[in-house]
This record gives C-alpha cells, structure tokens and sequence, in this order.
C-alpha cells in the first residue's frame, strides 16, 4: 500500500472535520484511523533507520563524496544505479 503525502493530508483533513463537528468516530473508523497512524509512525520510523544506514555507509565508503555533493544526491544516485538491476 503506497502513502502519498495527498492521502495522508485528506486522511488528516477528514479526521479535523470529524473533531470540528462534533461527530462521533465509530468504532471502525477509529480502528481505521489507529491503523493508519501506526502506519505512517512505522514507515517514518523505517525511513530515518535506512537514512542513518546510508549515511554511516557514505560516511565509511566516500567521506568526501558525501560532503561535497551532499546526503540527498548520493541518495538518488544510489537508487537510480540500483534500479537498473
């Protein structure tokens, strides 16, 4: 299931509207809402544990590489090099 930065803010948007009315979350809807917020918490989670990993990588491989082009930059070489696999 892919999260897109849209979802998650029509997903916030829907939660406020819910809260700013006064409405009742029913009992599936908060299961829904719970699951998806554990989601996003874990995949936040996962993203900064790979993005320390790559830089302790970059850091040991090419010190200099990663300080004159930047974190970012090695990233997408990276993926761009790994997709053509």
């Amino acid at each position: 299931m892919l999260i897109t930065a849209a979802a998650i803010s029509e997903i916030l948007q829907l939660i406020w509207i819910l809260i700013y009315a006064g409405m009742d979350i029913s009992p599936i809807d908060l299961i829904n809402i719970q699951s998806f917020s554990r989601r996003v918490i874990s995949l936040a989670e996962f993203r900064q544990m790979l993005h320390n990993y790559l830089r302790s990588k970059m850091d040991m491989v090419a010190p200099n590489l990663s300080t004159l082009i930047g974190e970012q930059v090695i990233i997408i070489l990276l993926f761009i090099f790994l997709k053509t696999f």
